[in-house]
């Protein structure tokens, strides 16, 4: 498993929510996320991890803005 990175998972967010880079279908930006919550699930903090779950995609790209995640790339 590789490391945490937020900025990989902002930028995922940013895809889904239609604001980010085109270069990756929607649908394999969204299998990623899914399994990026699987994998760092005792990592991520619980509220970021309540949004995930629940596919609250601009809840969870805002929870990363407020709190300065996408700029600590390793967790």
């Amino acid at each position: 498993m590789a490391r945490m990175n937020y900025s990989e998972l902002k930028q995922l967010l940013d895809i889904i929510l239609g604001r980010g880079p085109r270069g990756m279908p929607v649908i394999e930006a969204l299998k990623r996320l899914d399994q990026y919550g699987v994998d760092h699930a005792q990592e991520l903090p619980q509220r970021l991890k309540h949004f995930l779950e629940r596919r609250s995609y601009e809840k969870a790209a805002n929870f990363i803005e407020e709190n300065s995640l996408g700029n600590k790339d390793d967790r």
